[in-house]
């Protein structure tokens, strides 16, 4: 199940120059608690670049300044001090708590640079993506006869390009986020592996079904499962048996006439799984609006809420949704099985708090949070009262041991040297 390691706290402070803020007399420190220096590393999102700022409260810092900005750059590379790129990532001001995230686009040494105010740290990772035959790979579907776009309000670009766009960058969220669930644990980070193009990104295409959008409207789950799995295998070439597809399901629409989604499905069956593309407007197309994306608690129109019979009908709160069910469908053809509590409880639909540190808060309590985006992921108004600390480890977002046991031994997409897989056959949907 992987040797337990560590956790060795990495706290270099060094005064720098920086944009915004001065507060040269605070004593504060920037402390990585879920890295270490020269940790390997098998996935290109560095996740959870994750630690505390110690002593903010005491630093005085405003809140426009409450931010750690996160570099990375290869050794070798250029100007090395350089902040060209950089992303900003909201701090909690009671603990200092941050989450932060860095793209490594090939493989290597990298140099990852973090700031706050003036205080910066360095920290260095290797990128040695694993080599193995076991791929997880991504598509975005679209029925034979289908030419719309995916459901977006007016003005958002709702193209296949940006659809894969989207889901390219969610995909390198998901591999991060399985491997960051083992480390609360105690055990080194697991994963799927992706296909990664020149970028560095994950491979995604626009997989065109042979069915049309009315035939896949009258099958069953099963029946559907059965002519998805005919259309990845012709993307095939060899050793279908050792991939795994993630289809985005490109014919699901709201009827303005019935005032329903038609046919959303959240499926698995066999190496497939599938689940509808509703909602994709509201995903994140990169680490610049990934905060943005977690946080914004604007209420969308009815005709763009996956589900209706939420009542949470906010943009940040149906992407968390979104990405929890597809997290959820994963597990299940990775071989777990739903849990009475953690990430593979039935009813989870928490996946932005694996993410990010805090959350808008819910009912009467939720205002307008947000200003106008920056552009490197600050505001020019974040109301901090609007939002509740969430993303510190608990039960509630956890992966149990049996599970993590279940995917590093009998798993081969996340530990290819395994001797079984026990994979789900059968059709299922999600809760």
């Amino acid at each position: 199940m992987g040797n337990k390691h560590s956790k060795t706290n990495v706290r270099y402070s060094r005064r720098d120059s920086a944009p915004d803020g001065d507060d040269s007399s605070s004593p504060i420190h920037i402390r990585v608690t879920n890295l270490r220096q020269h940790e390997k590393l098998v996935f290109p999102l560095v996740v959870l670049i994750e630690g505390c700022v110690d002593n903010l409260e005491a630093s005085n810092l405003p809140d426009s300044v409450l931010y750690v900005q996160a570099v990375a750059h290869a050794t070798g590379q250029g100007d090395s001090n350089s902040w060209v790129g950089s992303v900003c990532w909201p701090v909690v001001r009671e603990s200092g708590h941050f989450k932060a995230y860095v793209h490594l686009p090939q493989p290597g040494v990298f140099h990852i640079r973090l700031r706050i105010a003036t205080i910066t740290q360095q920290l260095t990772v290797h990128f040695a993506p694993r080599k193995t035959k076991w791929i997880v790979r991504f598509h975005y579907q679209k029925p034979r006869d289908s030419y719309q776009g995916f459901d977006a309000p007016n003005g958002v670009d709702n193209s296949d390009s940006d659809a894969c766009q989207r889901l390219k960058f969610n995909a390198m969220v998901l591999q991060t986020t399985v491997a960051e669930l083992f480390h609360p644990a105690g055990f080194s980070r697991k994963t799927f592996t992706v296909e990664l193009d020149g970028d560095g990104f994950p491979v995604i295409d626009v997989l065109r079904s042979k069915h049309s959008t009315n035939q896949a409207r009258q099958m069953t789950d099963a029946q559907l499962l059965t002519h998805l799995n005919k259309d990845v295998q012709v993307s095939e070439e060899h050793h279908h048996h050792r991939i795994k597809h993630v289809v985005l399901l490109g014919g699901s629409h709201f009827d303005p006439r019935t005032q329903q989604l038609s046919d959303f499905r959240a499926l698995v069956g066999g190496n497939v799984v599938a689940t509808s593309s509703y909602g994709l407007f509201m995903w994140p197309r990169g680490l610049h609006d990934l905060t943005a994306c977690c946080f914004n608690s604007d209420y969308i129109a009815p005709a763009f809420v996956v589900d209706q019979r939420s009542v949470r009908q906010s943009y940040w709160s149906n992407y968390s949704e979104g990405i929890s069910v597809l997290l959820h469908l994963m597990g299940l053809s990775f071989g777990l099985k739903y849990r009475a509590d953690g990430v593979m409880r039935k009813s989870f639909r928490q996946a932005t708090r694996l993410l990010v540190v805090m959350e808008p808060r819910s009912g009467k309590q939720q205002v307008v949070a947000l200003g106008r985006p920056i552009g490197d992921g600050r505001f020019d108004k974040l109301q901090r009262q609007a939002f509740k600390n969430v993303g510190i480890v608990s039960k509630e977002i956890n992966l149990d041991e049996l599970s993590i046991g279940q995917l590093a031994l009998l798993c081969r997409w996340i530990n290819s040297n395994s001797m079984k897989h026990v994979a789900k056959e059968t059709p299922a949907t999600a809760a």
